[in-house]
């Protein structure tokens, strides 16, 4: 059995902090054409179709980290993972309007089963 086949047998969300590249979206297309994984974007909704790059991403969920409802439970969560390292609060709060942290943080909490980057910050 090919491995699309077995992906599309156990379907996992992915998340793609950066959907600002245009090589991310396009990615991001070919995927959910594949229909063998669940995509996260992460970025503003507006911008990212605003990109006019004629992709098809109506499977794919876009999650803005400055307006998500997960905002605070993640600040929360991060904040006492962290705070024995010096964390305060309000810099939790910071970090997960920072993409990847953000990211990082949907699979922490398990919204997600993984976190693809790097294509920026490598």
């Amino acid at each position: 059995m090919g491995l699309e086949k077995k992906a599309k047998k156990q379907i996992k969300k992915v998340v793609l902090p950066e959907s600002e590249d245009e090589r991310i979206l396009k990615a991001a297309h070919r995927l959910n054409a594949m229909g063998a994984v669940g995509l996260i974007l992460l970025g503003d909704k507006e911008a990212i179709n605003s990109k006019n790059l004629n992709l098809n991403l109506e499977n794919v969920e876009i999650i803005d980290p400055s307006t998500s409802h997960y905002r605070e439970e993640f600040a929360n969560s991060l904040y006492e993972l962290r705070k024995s390292k010096g964390l305060s609060e309000q810099e939790a709060e910071q970090l997960v309007l920072d993409k990847t942290y953000f990211a990082t943080m949907l699979v922490h909490s398990g919204y997600a089963h993984a976190m693809v980057s790097g294509v920026n910050h490598s």
